[in-house]
């Protein structure tokens, strides 16, 4: 007489357990390693860099201010000058997070708007800000808002790329004074 066989049981051995954890924790690696969420000791394709790039720049604006008041509008050039230092971590998917300091000064001369009643006023203003950069290497971002000392809010937002040693783009300058703006031309090389 034949020895009775058993059917097994639909299911999961105890056997299969641990190569299930296992293949999961290392699925979980490879799409936090692929996301450049991770590194891997060993993998310097996954790496990110860190550089400082720098760059002087000018530029030139031109903004309107109405004077209801006195019946007029101020319209004035601003000729701008100064630096931006840019700490930038590039992660090995494009990724791109750090910190931008702007220095720059900026003269504001009235072409017109200027009375008998009321005279449009030059100045020169200055700041120095530091603000978050965000982005991938094809779209390097960042935006600096404060207020001015007259009051007004002022933002300057950078838009540019990163390619070879260089960034390049535009710094825009606008403020709740005035419409209009100062478009300045921007390139930053790795120190």
């Amino acid at each position: 007489m034949a020895a009775p066989t058993q059917n097994p049981k639909p299911g999961f051995s105890k056997g299969m357990i641990l190569p299930l954890i296992f293949l999961a924790i290392v699925a979980t690696i490879a799409v936090l390693y692929l996301a450049g969420i991770i590194t891997l000791p060993g993998f310097g394709s996954n790496s990110s860099k860190e550089s400082i790039y720098s760059g002087s720049f000018i530029g030139i604006g031109q903004f309107t201010m109405p004077v209801p008041e006195w019946g007029t509008t101020c319209v004035f050039e601003d000729d701008y000058s100064g630096t931006i230092d840019m700490d930038l971590t590039e992660a090995a998917n494009g990724a791109v997070n750090g910190t931008a300091r702007i220095i720059m000064g900026w003269t504001s001369m009235p072409l017109s708007g200027t009375t008998a009643n009321f005279e449009c006023l030059s100045g020169t203003p200055s700041m120095d800000k530091t603000g978050a950069v965000s982005g991938n290497k094809d779209s390097i971002t960042f935006t600096i808002s404060y207020t001015s000392t007259s009051g007004y809010e002022v933002t300057e937002k950078f838009t540019g790329s990163l390619s070879g040693n260089k960034i390049t783009g535009t710094l825009v300058d606008t403020s709740t004074c005035c419409s209009g703006s100062g478009i300045i031309p921007v390139t930053l090389t790795a120190q």
